[in-house]
């Protein structure tokens, strides 16, 4: 790979695809309110107010299985927080939902650990593995920094007009002996009607599935999917700005639950839950970036979240985020 003439790159794998592609190019600052250029891969935060980023690339090729080594960082110092940090904070935001100041919010988590000896080859390789259907991806640019992820949540994919997005909350164990939870079948339920209502602003017309158990690695979600057609590049790029945070990864209100994470998570989740992915004329390929790290010269820092609404156990929403970051976290000794 030709990384001395570029200075970003990015590694990927489509989900239930057996093909490993790469894009290399020069990274650009993008606005995701103006019209997306074609043929980028792009990269954007959690917080919709911040610049996204882009790769314009003539074509992707198939990965030539040289795995370069990061060398683009964040300038974030990221701390663990921990356990009472995290507990505290979501009893805040219980206090606040019984006085209806939001149904759900998303509270974000995270684990910094040292590097040590890392082989960039050998966790894209065992998460590529171990997770089938979801999109597998190891990224570097100046602009994002470095990161790898194995996402299990589309945002927007779709070809020749014709797109899908999910529904996609609750999550167990799959070594758990237990179903879904009233409280986690409500709250996939607030996501598949605010995807509705969001459609049908956009007037477009849908069909979906009913909700169904959706296994990613060893843990279990509840997904419901959502397919489309639009002809109008316009009116995708402004649903695409709009749907991102979902409530999936922010919470509903979305206003009100986005001013409480900005004003009390305490943690910069920069890229982490916001999206990636392949946006050309022809291919749409976005998901939300869940399951991922971000490499630093001298650390690693995992991010996890957990959808929190009344009936909600502090300690049990932690332990929620410390399942989904040890499943990554398994792959990096």
């Amino acid at each position: 790979m030709e990384v001395n003439k570029n200075d970003s790159f990015v590694i990927f794998r489509l989900p239930n695809s057996k093909e490993i592609f790469q894009v290399v190019g020069n990274a650009i600052s993008l606005d995701l309110n103006l019209p997306i250029p074609t043929n980028v891969f792009l990269m954007a935060p959690f917080n919709g107010e911040t610049h996204s980023y882009g790769i314009p690339f003539a074509e992707q090729k198939l990965f030539d299985g040289i795995f370069p080594e990061p060398n683009n960082f964040l300038e974030n110092t990221f701390e663990n927080k921990g356990k009472e940090h995290y507990e505290t904070i979501v009893q805040m935001a219980l206090r606040q939902m019984n006085e209806n100041a939001f149904k759900k919010v998303v509270l974000a988590n995270s684990k910094t650990i040292k590097k040590n000896h890392l082989s960039i080859e050998q966790v894209f390789n065992s998460i590529e593995k171990a997770y089938p259907l979801a999109f597998v991806y190891y990224l570097s640019s100046p602009q994002t920094g470095t990161w790898i992820g194995a996402s299990p949540e589309p945002l927007l994919v779709g070809s020749n007009q014709n797109f899908t997005t999910v529904a996609m909350a609750g999550t167990i164990r799959n070594d758990q002996e237990s179903s879904w939870t009233e409280k986690e079948k409500i709250e996939q339920n607030w996501v598949e009607l605010y995807l509705e209502s969001l459609l049908q602003k956009y007037h477009l017309p849908f069909q979906k599935t009913l909700p169904f158990t959706y296994i990613s690695g060893k843990l279990s979600h509840i997904r419901t999917e959502f397919s489309f057609s639009c002809s109008d590049q316009s009116k995708l790029s402004e649903f695409l700005v709009e749907i991102n945070p979902t409530p999936a990864v922010g919470g509903l209100p979305k206003k009100e639950s986005l001013t409480f994470i900005n004003d009390k998570e305490n943690l910069e989740r920069t890229f982490y839950a916001g999206f990636l992915g392949l946006y050309t004329n022809s291919n749409i390929q976005l998901f939300v970036n869940l399951r991922c790290l971000t490499i630093q010269e001298e650390s690693l820092t995992l991010f996890a979240g957990a959808g929190i609404t009344l009936g909600s156990d502090p300690e049990k929403e932690w332990y929620e985020t410390q399942n989904k970051m040890n499943a990554l976290e398994q792959f990096l000794s």
